[in-house]
């Protein structure tokens, strides 16, 4: 079913630009758009309607890492604790 996208002017390098939303009603396959100038006349070309799917997962679960991460932190902490009152005692004597 065709469906009217309104009218745009191009750009001084004739560049247009339309954009529309792809309803759920839209029928999955190939598709074809046409624009038609005053001037330059008419151009068409295809699209591809696919399938809605979920979302694929992106990142990382890390929440396993966060006690690991901390035990980390709070070692090297402890670390730099233990160093400097070394270098104090040497220091001293």
């Amino acid at each position: 079913m065709p469906q009217d996208l309104g009218t745009q002017i191009a750009n001084a390098d004739g560049e247009v630009v339309f954009t529309w939303a792809v309803d759920g009603e839209a029928v999955v396959g190939q598709h074809r758009v046409e624009l038609v100038g005053v001037l330059s006349g008419a151009v068409d070309d295809t699209f591809q309607v696919v399938a809605r799917s979920s979302l694929a997962a992106t990142g990382a679960d890390l929440g396993s890492l966060i006690p690991f991460g901390l035990l980390i932190l709070i070692a090297g902490a402890a670390l730099t604790i233990a160093t400097r009152r070394d270098g104090v005692a040497s220091h001293d004597a």
